[in-house]
């Protein structure tokens, strides 16, 4: 498969490049021998050119032997008839590829393709490049394929102002309104060894030896390899097919990280709001525990008051009530502490109804006494002494 690939790729890559079989000895002999080399070119010139009369130099003699040596051309340049004006098309430039394939170089083309892109690009020539702008097609347009190289060479449409047209046989040859008559010149690799696309412009004689039908009916080394060739073909083929597995186990786990991706993002987001939670009950339960503190402290300190009471109406009871047996001590100390509260309020009110009644009495008799503050129980012994 891979060895199919790289011959075909090899082909496609030299559909536009030139297809000759390279020049014949005699044919390169004479371009050799009539070549002036300058700018490390060597120029032959193929058309001595008149308007109505052309005459194509040795070895071209025609228009096809023009055609045909062009495809191993490396420059093109025209030179008026005088020698006043001359321009050249920059080495391997798209101008050159088209002659090399067979088209007029008055466009600039896709060079994948062959179809006009544009006008000429100036900037592929060098010299007196004003006589080599156009600015209309001749009947062409921009996606078709130029004209015949058999038919055009060049042709400045729309430049009137010494424009190169070099047309069919023994049609235009002029730069327009400057001077009738344009030479054609042909330039080559100095060396005289490979054309634009590495090739070698001589010619293979490949009669001497039929190396073909050697290789197939003789060549043991050469079948063998065939066979060697054949079996990397199958292994390539089940590389391939392992990497195509590979390739869709990497994107199922690629997936499947995608989604723990997302899991682990929303338990993160669970985990955060649970945190909040948590500090928010924390919070409370602080709350809460300073409100059982305050709980208690209260009723420590209701517990003491409650206590204080009951002390209190323990000590004010009557004699009798209190020395009365057990089944009175049992009784009070079966009453609950809120029945001992009311009961010490009850004897509280009492006691202060006596004192306020035995206080009118005193003032009646103009004696003046001073309230007292009782905060204690040693305070409620005094007004019990005082009772007594």
């Amino acid at each position: 498969m891979a060895r199919t690939i790289l011959i075909t790729s090899c082909i496609a890559g030299l559909v536009s490049l030139s297809s000759g079989q390279g020049l014949d000895s005699s044919t390169l002999s004479t371009l050799q021998a009539s070549a002036t080399v300058e700018n490390g070119i060597a120029w032959v010139l193929a058309i001595e050119g008149v308007t109505g009369a052309w005459t194509y130099s040795a070895p071209f003699n025609d228009r096809a032997g023009f055609v045909d040596i062009a495809q191993y051309a490396t420059s093109i340049k025209f030179v008026s008839a005088s020698g006043s004006y001359s321009i050249y098309a920059t080495e391997c430039s798209n101008p050159v590829w088209a002659i090399n394939n067979g088209y007029e170089a008055s466009f600039t083309v896709d060079e994948s393709t062959g179809l006009i892109t544009g006008y000429a690009n100036t900037a592929n020539w060098i010299g007196d490049t004003q006589y080599m702008s156009n600015s209309c097609y001749a009947g062409l347009a921009v996606g078709q394929a130029p004209r015949s190289l058999n038919d055009i060479i060049y042709h400045a449409c729309g430049n009137s102002g010494g424009g190169v047209h070099v047309e069919g046989d023994n049609g235009n040859a002029k730069f327009h309104s400057l001077e009738d008559g344009a030479n054609v010149f042909l330039g080559f690799d100095d060396a005289w060894s490979t054309d634009c696309y590495g090739n070698d412009i001589s010619a293979r004689d490949c009669s001497i030896l039929a190396i073909d039908n050697f290789l197939l009916h003789c060549s043991d080394e050469f079948a063998a390899q065939n066979a060697e060739l054949d079996g990397l073909d199958s292994q390539i083929t089940a590389v391939e097919t392992r990497l195509t597995t590979a390739e869709e186990s990497i994107q199922t786990n690629a997936d499947a990280i995608t989604n723990l991706q997302s899991a682990d993002s929303a338990l993160d987001a669970r985990i955060t709001t649970n945190e909040g939670d948590i500090t928010a009950l924390q919070s409370e339960e602080s709350t809460m525990s300073s409100e059982i503190s305050q709980l208690q402290t209260d009723v420590v300190a209701l517990n003491a008051r409650v206590d204080l009471f009951a002390n209190f109406a323990a000590q004010s009871a009557p004699v009798g009530l209190v020395d009365g047996g057990e089944a009175a001590s049992d009784s009070i100390s079966a009453l609950s502490w809120k029945d001992m509260a009311m009961f010490s309020l009850l004897i509280v009110n009492l006691v202060m109804m006596c004192f306020n009644c035995f206080r009118g009495f005193c003032q009646t008799k103009r004696r003046k006494y001073v309230g007292v503050a009782m905060d204690d129980e040693s305070d409620f012994g005094e007004v019990r002494a005082f009772k007594k």
